[in-house]
């Protein structure tokens, strides 16, 4: 069972933990979940994912993400 924990995802600081993936087509499925869920509950918005870039700072791995909202890359 998939859980989310940590921050909101907007900095390494803040990084959504993704908690029961069994694997990592699972933790990619999760993350676009996560997204998804958190950009309805501001507002309903379609959304696309431009880039993936896997980060490491102090021994652990980041995926970092660039979507599109509303014509814009956030």
């Amino acid at each position: 069972m998939i859980k989310f924990s940590g921050g909101n995802g907007e900095t390494i600081e803040d990084a959504v933990i993704i908690l029961g993936a069994e694997d990592t087509l699972e933790g990619i499925q999760a993350e676009k979940r996560y997204i998804s869920k958190a950009l309805l509950r501001v507002r309903n918005v379609d959304w696309e994912m431009r880039g993936q870039q896997l980060i490491e700072k102090d021994g652990c791995y980041f995926d970092r993400l660039t979507i599109i909202v509303d014509n814009r890359q956030v």
